[in-house]
């Protein structure tokens, strides 16, 4: 009897209506639903991404194969992850050459420009990195890779022992180095820690 009736209180509760208020987030996103975080970075910079003339370009020339009515064809969105220098690459003598021989270079290049936020050129200046040294670009297998890190999920969670870290050493923390990625709006993946290098 007991257990019958949580159960029937579960799908009561599961048939409530929601009466939970989303105003405050509505002021943050608007009251539609962003179908892309980079709707916030076109935002931003006051580009309405609708009026560019590579909008119209790209729809009646790209859409109808990168919107996934073509199964091998990237979709818009990881188009729009590419380099202005890839695409134009891809426009002019890459894999989309034959499909775009009928557009002039300015409208190729305001179809890369809608597809880009704008961004005109790759921002490539000439970075002298530092490199690992001979010793040090060797993996160490013997520094396995921890079985909870961030790199393997999404919780982003590393217990203090993986991390080398305690509370009191939080606020003595200070960047070392950083990650470029020339030409590159995005990074895809979350680096993951093993082997001795990340």
């Amino acid at each position: 009897m007991h257990r019958r009736l949580i159960i029937i209180l579960l799908v009561g509760f599961a048939q409530l209506p929601v009466t939970h208020s989303f105003s405050a987030q509505d002021h943050v996103l608007g009251s539609s639903n962003l179908t892309s975080v980079d709707e916030f970075q076109a935002a931003a910079t006051g580009l309405n991404r609708d009026d560019m003339p590579g909008a119209a370009l790209f729809k009646s020339n790209c859409l109808y194969c990168h919107n996934g009515s073509v199964r091998k064809a990237p979709h818009q969105q990881w188009l729009e992850l590419m380099s202005p220098r890839n695409l134009h690459q891809a426009l002019d003598e890459g894999i989309m050459a034959a499909q775009t021989k009928h557009l002039s270079q300015d409208q190729k290049q305001h179809i890369v420009s809608y597809l880009t936020f704008g961004v005109e050129q790759d921002n490539l200046s000439s970075l002298n990195a530092p490199r690992c040294s001979k010793s040090k670009i060797d993996f160490d297998t013997a520094s396995l890779p921890p079985e909870n890190n961030w790199g393997h999920d999404t919780s982003r969670y590393a217990d203090a022992a993986s991390a080398g870290l305690s509370a009191d050493s939080i606020d003595k923390l200070r960047l070392k180095w950083a990650y470029a990625y020339p030409g590159a709006n995005r990074a895809r993946s979350q680096p993951a820690v093993g082997w001795g290098s990340v």
